[in-house]
This record gives C-alpha cells, sequence and structure tokens, in this order.
C-alpha cells in the first residue's frame, strides 16, 4: 500500500509519497532530521520540497514574534525542535509555568528567564517581549 505525507501552502497542495516505513513507537529508535528526511522522502525534489515548507514556516513565526502574535519563548522553543515537557525538565520549572511563560502578557520572573534562556541557548533580552 502506497501511503503519501500531504504538504500544503496558500494556494498549492503537494502529495509526497512516503517511501520507507516509519518505525513504531515500540521500537523507541531515535532517528535524526536528516535520517527521517531520507526515510520519508527518499527523493531530493520531496527533500528540497520539505526544507523549503520548513523554512517558510520558520519565517512565518518569526513575524508573528515580531508583530507581537507570538511569545519569543516559544519561538525559540519550536525552533530548537524541542516540547514544553523537555523544556521543563531542562529548566526545572514546572510544565504549566512553562505553558504560562509563552502566553502573551505574562510576566515571568527573571530568575525563570535566565533558566529558560540558558535551556534555549539564548539570552535573556532574546526573551523579552519587544514593546
Amino acid at each position: 500500500m502506497e501511503r503519501w505525507i500531504a504538504i500544503s501552502r496558500k494556494s498549492d497542495y503537494y502529495k509526497i509519497p512516503i517511501t520507507y516505513d516509519v518505525v513504531g513507537l515500540d521500537d523507541k529508535k531515535a532517528f535524526s532530521e536528516c535520517d527521517m528526511l531520507q526515510m520519508l522522502f527518499g527523493d531530493p525534489e520531496g527533500q528540497a520540497i520539505y526544507k523549503n515548507e520548513k523554512t517558510r514556516l520558520f519565517a512565518d513565526l518569526y513575524d508573528n514574534v515580531r508583530s507581537g502574535k507570538v511569545s519569543p519563548i516559544k519561538y525559540f522553543r519550536i525552533l530548537r525542535g524541542i516540547d514544553q515537557k523537555t523544556l521543563s525538565k531542562r529548566t526545572g520549572i514546572p510544565q504549566p509555568n512553562i505553558s504560562r511563560s509563552e502566553h502573551l502578557g505574562y510576566r515571568s520572573s527573571l530568575k525563570s528567564l535566565e533558566r529558560i534562556a540558558k535551556a534555549l541557548d539564548v539570552s535573556v533580552d532574546d526573551l523579552r517581549v519587544k514593546e
């Protein structure tokens, strides 16, 4: 059975065949992004479409940070490819507090911002919302 993954843009819709089965959760194997690209998109054209779409999504996310629609903490967390639970483990800050800190208008303590900045490998100033 042939499987497909869909990538959509505002006016285009691509159907890209998945060339390899992805290992299930039972196997508990980790793959790098490059390995996953090779498994999901065996052909260079599919890989190029994926990379272009990923670049566009990150650019859109950055524009949303600059326009005040998304918090810088959330932006850098997504950019680093980690979820709130992982960030919580790295910082020692409970996950609900991480979630709150990603809401616009929430004012995290300096100590929390320092711990988050260290975990995301950015400066505290990078995490502050520019008003």
